[in-house]
């Protein structure tokens, strides 16, 4: 629901729903002063058509104005107010009233404006009560000298009631239009993005770990689509091209490290075992001995984590744990408890890098705890995964960092006073991401961290 309705899907859907509610208006109000137009001039063409026929039913005789045929006085629709009827006034030069039709005496207030223009017909709209009136004047001539007027006037009603009437359709019909536009609206944007959420969808499985993947989606290249899919194919070729480089380097350069690290420990090792006058030799030798291991440790950190940018060129084995714990074992002899499930499990990955994993969280485990606290290491199966928790009784993890632990040189605010480069972690996540395993961190209680690996065990037939 969130992604069909993210900010830049509002936009494009209020825009969008705004420009038809505008065009909607615009068309609803040009169509109405189009057919109030087309209604007039309906009701004009009858007013001309009956004010014709008075034309030939008057006549002029010494500047005075008679009827010849007063028949047409006679219609229904002048002596009463009908569905269409016409209210008729004769009127000299002046705008005095000479004959007035009998019906006028349901509405009497009919104003008089005589016509600027003589020569023409002239049209103008009055309300007279509650009724709204369409009224021509139409000069009486008799050779090419204006003798007098004729008002003829009618009802708009009929007119307007089927504008009345389209309006009200309009209004009433308004909720379902623009529901109708938020649908249209929602499916353009919808259609609009979902070229974008399709890449966004690739790239995310675009890492610093598999930089191999591209962008494939079908486009034009000279679309803005194809033009995003291009330029981030491209920027992906320059990153991966980078990170080979700086892989290779570390890569190099921590080979180049341990040689020379691995003779001074060796070298150092001899010197320990010859005998010594001076027992501060002998300190020192150890001292040295064990900050060599420490800087061995180091590289083979950043090794591992550099190599896991290219997981296929790790080599794999089969990891048989029952000696890797008899190795910890041997290794940890105090503060460290063992409680193991009975049976040889067997894993696929890195024996050298598992073990190195375990013993960075039991290592953690141990400087983050108190010198007189237990850590607790705990083997066992569910099903066919492997269950391994470290659990230690220390400072704890508070949850907003949780995540952030397993960053490369992230340190924690509470870990400041230890010494460590933050690589610790980072690693242990690397090593168990190439077994195709998963790491999850949670509070111990009453305090500590309990960190919890599970692998997918191998079956040996």
């Amino acid at each position: 629901m969130i992604k069909y309705f993210s900010h830049s899907s509002r936009r494009i859907i209020l825009f969008n729903t705004f420009t038809m509610l505008i065009f909607y208006v615009v068309f609803n109000v040009f169509f109405l002063f189009l057919l109030n137009r087309h209604l007039e001039k309906e009701i004009d063409n009858g007013l001309i058509h009956e004010i014709d026929h008075f034309h030939i039913a008057l006549g002029v005789e010494n500047d005075s104005i008679y009827f010849k045929n007063k028949e047409e006085l006679q219609e229904r629709g002048l002596r009463e107010i009908t569905e269409k009827p016409y209210f008729l006034r004769i009127l000299n030069k002046s705008g005095h009233v000479l004959f007035q039709s009998p019906n006028l005496k349901y509405l009497s207030d009919i104003p008089i404006h005589l016509p600027i223009n003589i020569d023409t017909l002239t049209f103008v709209n009055h309300s007279v009560e509650h009724y709204s009136l369409r009224t021509c004047y139409a000069p009486i001539k008799k050779d090419n000298k204006v003798y007098g007027y004729i008002q003829l006037s009618t009802l708009k009603s009929a007119g307007k009631k089927v504008f009345t009437d389209i309006l009200f359709f309009d209004i009433l019909t308004f909720p379902l239009v623009l529901l109708v536009i938020l649908g249209i609206s929602f499916m353009n944007a919808h259609q609009y993005l979902a070229p974008i959420r399709k890449i966004i969808q690739i790239t995310k499985h675009i890492s610093a770990t598999d930089l191999s993947k591209r962008i494939d989606y079908e486009a034009d290249p000279s679309d803005e689509i194809g033009q995003l899919r291009d330029t981030l194919n491209h920027l992906f070729d320059r990153l991966e091209n980078q990170i080979k480089q700086i892989a290779q380097f570390t890569d190099n350069a921590a080979h180049q490290l341990l040689s020379p690290l691995t003779v001074m420990k060796t070298e150092l090792e001899l010197l320990t075992r010859r005998e010594h006058t001076n027992p501060d030799c002998v300190n020192s030798f150890n001292v040295l001995i064990q900050q060599t291991d420490r800087m061995i440790r180091i590289i083979n950190t950043l090794l591992i984590i550099s190599r896991n940018d290219n997981i296929q060129s790790v080599p794999l084995s089969i990891i048989s744990l029952k000696k890797v714990i008899q190795f910890i074992k041997n290794h940890y002899t105090q503060r460290v408890t063992f409680k193991i499930q009975r049976g040889n499990f067997f894993l696929k990955g890195n024996p050298e890098y598992f073990l190195m994993a375990l013993q960075n969280l039991i290592d953690n485990a141990l400087k983050y705890s108190d010198e007189n606290s237990e850590v607790i290491v705990k083997i066992f199966k569910v099903g066919s995964i492997l269950k391994i928790q470290v659990i230690d009784q220390g400072i704890g993890i508070p949850d907003e960092e949780k995540e952030r632990i397993f960053e490369r040189f992230y340190r924690s605010d509470k870990a400041n006073h230890q010494k460590g480069f933050g690589l610790g972690l980072s690693l242990v996540q690397s090593v168990v991401k190439q077994i195709d395993g998963s790491i999850q961190v949670r509070d111990n209680q009453p305090r500590g961290t309990i960190f919890e690996l599970s692998f997918p065990l191998l079956k040996l037939e």
